[in-house]
């Protein structure tokens, strides 16, 4: 996964579609009788995107900003983030809970009652250890896979202290 960000341009239409994709083989005996597996642990997010409209006028060039970037991405060749304007943060999210020992804490989001690491994030903007904040702690950014990004504190929190943050 690359880090070009998808341009943010005029002209947006309010019925984007957020669409979860997995990857699921799906084997049918003779008897009708299915055997399903998914080979995903989690979903890739696909966005339909659409736009009032789009100038080309020098003075604005939203046209042109798109059609470059599509270009710099050479089509399906190099894959791009995208700021979902409406599913771009989460508060007060429980990320783990203290043993002790353990000083790395990956960044993940509920979401409808499934849970899913969070990749890719701009900005932490609290973090706190059994209800007291802390900024003790370094964020690390994903490689591009299913790990995603994760804090690590500079001591290992407390058994039992609840750790949470807003991202």
């Amino acid at each position: 996964m690359s880090d070009f960000i998808f341009p943010a341009l005029q002209g947006l239409a309010w019925n984007t579609v957020r669409t979860p994709t997995w990857k699921t083989r799906i084997q049918q005996s003779v008897s009708g009788r299915e055997t399903r597996q998914s080979d995903w642990s989690y979903p890739r997010y696909g966005y339909e995107i659409n736009y009032d409209f789009l100038r080309s006028a020098p003075a604005f060039g939203e046209l042109q900003t798109l059609i470059g970037f599509l270009n710099q991405m050479q089509g399906q060749t190099n894959s791009f983030l995208y700021q979902d304007d409406d599913d771009n943060s989460v508060t007060a999210q429980q990320i783990g809970t203290g043993d002790g020992t353990t000083v790395t804490f990956p960044l993940i989001r509920e979401f409808g009652g499934f849970i899913e690491p969070v990749s890719r994030v701009n900005a932490i903007s609290y973090v706190s250890l059994a209800g007291t904040p802390t900024t003790a702690y370094t964020v690390t950014a994903d490689a591009g896979n299913e790990s995603g990004s994760s804090i690590t504190f500079t001591s290992a929190p407390a058994s039992g202290a609840a750790i949470t943050a807003s991202f």
